[in-house]
């Protein structure tokens, strides 16, 4: 299960920022993730709640913007939303593309008092 590990660099993040800002409580995170990871929203809420129970952190709520994968084709150079199951380019069906969407995992925000 990687939401574990998933769960525990946000505790870090968090920890990090909370100390920078000053913050006594830490209220909610909004994070952004690629469909590609196939993270469970369920399985990294389930973590978060466990590594956070007793902390400034203990009942904040994680808000998910899930992307789905797109990229730019080296073939045909379009950038396009990218097809399952190969993730190919759309517009010329070839599998030689550059991720642009759909890979990523990070915080987009805090919020704290």
């Amino acid at each position: 299960m990687h939401e574990l590990s998933l769960a525990e660099r946000l505790w870090s993040t968090t920890k990090e920022v909370a100390k920078t800002r000053n913050l006594k409580t830490v209220s909610a995170l909004k994070i952004s993730i690629g469909e590609c990871l196939a993270v469970s929203p369920e399985s990294l809420v389930y973590c978060w709640e466990a590594i956070t129970k007793g902390t400034l952190a203990e009942g904040s709520k994680l808000e998910f913007e899930v992307h789905g994968p797109s990229g730019v084709c080296k073939d045909c150079g379009k950038e396009t939303p990218l097809e399952k199951p190969l993730y190919s380019c759309k517009a010329c069906g070839s599998s030689r593309v550059d991720f642009k969407t759909g890979q990523e995992f990070f915080l987009e925000y805090i919020e704290g008092e």
